[in-house]
């Protein structure tokens, strides 16, 4: 492994075997080193070798600026969302949470505590992502000793829900309204509040995501509407509950839903009713 450029004493850039460029970390293992130079295996602590070159030369730029140690704390944030959820993230995170955790730490420091408007918002609708968001404060507290607030947690939320969605931070928050709105017309038509800590709302809340965020882009799914004519059959009950859902979405999106996603929608909604023993009322409130 030999040196191509080196950014301070602890980040390097060198090649693998295949001859692709990784940042690697440690203490001391840039110290009085010049280009070409070999890497001292045993100061290696990570190496950092993203699939996007973009997103890669993005975290390079980085981490010239920021103390390593930001870094090592997103990598950390990151081992711990993919061994304990089934949440898929974007590699982006590794730039957009390291960047944040480094800018919002220094506020922290300074007891600077910084608002994040939707907090409700992110707390209510992403109950899973959140869960994490609160694991990663506790990496974030071990690794520096500091306390983050619960806007901080909320904002580390939104970095797991972009990355896992691939989206930007305006998105995410009107995506989050959308469903709140959606839940309460759901309300509207059980009479009943949904258990949101409960598997099967945390499953319709992943699907609802991906539903929406196709919606917004207008890519909805179009399949034999075969589907959509069973689970009608099976839960005429949830009909008058799901237009209702549709006409909002098709109001805030200007894209026509299929049967198909009504289809889904229809599934997802009979697994939340089954589970609270709910009945769905024809007219709703």
């Amino acid at each position: 492994m030999k040196i191509v450029r080196i950014y301070n004493n602890n980040v390097i850039v060198s090649l693998d075997s295949d001859n692709d460029e990784m940042i690697v970390i440690g203490k001391g293992i840039g110290f009085k080193k010049k280009i070409g130079d070999q890497v001292e295996i045993e100061k290696v602590e990570k190496i950092f070798t993203l699939k996007d070159k973009r997103i890669q030369g993005k975290l390079e730029e980085l981490v010239k600026r920021i103390p390593s140690i930001y870094l090592n704390i997103c990598e950390k944030i990151v081992s711990m969302i993919h061994s304990s959820s089934g949440i898929e993230l974007n590699e982006s995170i590794y730039v957009t949470l390291t960047d944040h955790i480094s800018m919002s730490l220094e506020r922290e420091r300074k007891g600077i505590v910084l608002e994040n408007m939707f907090e409700f918002e992110i707390g209510e609708v992403y109950n899973e992502e959140y869960a994490l968001g609160i694991k990663a404060a506790e990496i974030i507290k071990d690794e520096m000793g500091i306390e983050v607030s619960k806007s901080e947690i909320s904002f580390i939320t939104m970095h797991i829900v972009n990355a896992n969605l691939n989206q930007n931070a305006e998105l995410t928050i009107k995506i989050s309204k959308m469903i709140l709105k959606i839940i309460r017309i759901i309300e509207k038509y059980t009479y009943k509040e949904i258990d949101k800590k409960s598997f099967t709302y945390m499953r319709f809340i992943r699907h609802l995501k991906f539903f929406l965020k196709r919606s917004i882009e207008k890519r909805n799914i179009r399949e034999e509407d075969y589907f959509y004519k069973i689970v009608v059959m099976q839960f005429p009950e949830t009909f008058n509950c799901v237009e209702e859902i549709s006409r909002y979405v098709e109001e805030c999106t200007q894209e026509t839903l299929t049967d198909t996603e009504k289809g889904y929608l229809i599934y997802h909604l009979m697994s939340i009713i089954k589970e609270k023993g709910n009945q769905v009322m024809d007219g709703g409130l």
